[in-house]
Formats: C-alpha cells, structure tokens, sequence
C-alpha cells in the first residue's frame, strides 16, 4: 500500500508541475537545522557509560522541559517510576491508592475539558493563519499553493 500510495503521489505531483525547487529555507529551519546537529555532537561525545546515565533524569522537571538531548526517554522512564510506585501503593495501602487514583481522574478530567477547549477554538486560529497568509503572500505563491491543495485533494480521492 505504501507504494501504491507513493505512486499515485507521483503521478499527481507530475501532472500539476509541482517540486520543492521553490521552497526556501528560512531562518527558523537553519537554526533547527544547527541545533540538532549540535544535540547530536553531543550524543557522540559521551561514552557508553555516560549515555547510560544521561537516560534517567536527575531532575525529572527539567526534563519536562526538554532542555537535555534524552529529555523524552527520561520523562518516560520517570514516569514508569511513578506507574509502579502507584502499583505498590495501591497494593499496600488500598486507601492511599484509591485517593491517588481518584486524584488522577480529576486531573485527567481538567486536561480533557482543556483541550476540549482547545480544539473547538481551532478552527478559528486555522482561519487566522490563512488569513494572515493569503495577506502577506503574493499570487503566485497562492497559486502554487491552491495548485498542491487540488493535487493533494485529488490524491487523497484516488
């Protein structure tokens, strides 16, 4: 499915002249560019050792972050910390762990009702980008754009 999906990628992206010889690099993807480079310089430095160590977090907030290059598999190791301290928890001490439990639902229910909230407004931040786009955008590159939109759309349908 992969390479009938390719394919027809292809065949689309031919038939509406489309390439990426007109993308430019801003300066936002140069120094993206220059920052995982240097993140991975510094992945390459350490020895095994102190790759190892760089994995668990000395301080799991700050991983929160993601200031350090293994920030993520830190948060997921801390946060397999806290399952099986739960677990413990709930095993021992029942009534601790029904609290915590509880407590987690609760603030399970904040974040929902969050990004619930989030997501009806963003159809409203999706017309300020286009928008804000169409204003400051010349026609060609409306044109250009309009061009993939279709060929994208007539991808999608085949």
């Amino acid at each position: 499915t992969v390479a009938i999906a390719a394919i027809v990628g292809i065949f689309y992206a031919l038939i509406f002249g489309l390439d990426a010889s007109s993308i430019d690099l801003g300066s936002a993807e140069h120094s993206r560019g220059t920052e995982i480079s240097k993140q991975a310089k510094d992945l390459t430095a350490n020895t095994l050792p102190q790759q190892i160590l760089e994995v668990f977090p000395s301080n799991p907030f700050l991983d929160f972050t993601g200031q350090r290059t293994t920030s993520t598999i830190a948060v997921v190791i801390f946060a397999t910390f806290v399952g099986f301290a739960y677990l413990r928890v709930a095993r021992k001490q029942p009534e601790h762990g029904s609290l915590l439990k509880r407590g987690i639902e609760a603030i399970y229910s904040i974040v929902m009702a969050i990004v619930t909230f989030v997501l009806r407004l963003t159809p409203y931040g999706i017309l300020a980008i286009m928008a804000s786009t169409l204003a400051t955008s010349d026609f060609s590159a409306i044109w250009t754009l309009g061009k993939f939109l279709i060929a994208s759309y007539a991808a999608l349908i085949t």
